[in-house]
């Protein structure tokens, strides 16, 4: 038992150093503004960009969007368009930003000017 608990307050500390890492890499994400420069924050229409966003890259070819889209993503998360919308832009592995904005999750591609509503598969 007592192997367990020192096991368990080991693990315990580890995990804090590791909250503390991501919240400060957190605190550093930048993201696609307004005009599609990369910035810090800011607000538009009472939304306020907070820098909370997921970086990642598509995994492959990317040829944009057409109305369901699935796009699945170097960090093993995928995702389908949730908005109608047709955009074609060919690029191999972009990079990707996914983002709260009132409630619903939007996907910004590196070299696309529009936004694209999407959610999460997995």
């Amino acid at each position: 038992m007592e192997n367990e608990l020192k096991d368990a307050k080991e693990k315990i500390s580890e995990l804090e150093v590791e909250n503390s890492e991501l919240e400060e890499k957190l605190s550093n994400v930048q993201h696609f503004d307004q005009d599609g420069s990369v910035g810090n924050g800011y607000s538009d229409n009472a939304v306020n960009y907070t820098g909370q966003v997921i970086e990642t890259n598509i995994d492959g070819e990317f040829e944009g969007w057409d109305g369901d889209t699935i796009f699945k993503m170097m960090n093993g998360s995928i995702w389908q368009q949730a908005s109608y919308a047709y955009t074609y832009h060919y690029a191999y592995m972009p990079d990707v930003i996914i983002y709260l904005k009132n409630g619903m999750y939007f996907m910004k591609v590196e070299g696309v000017e529009d936004e694209l509503q999407v959610s999460r598969l997995r």
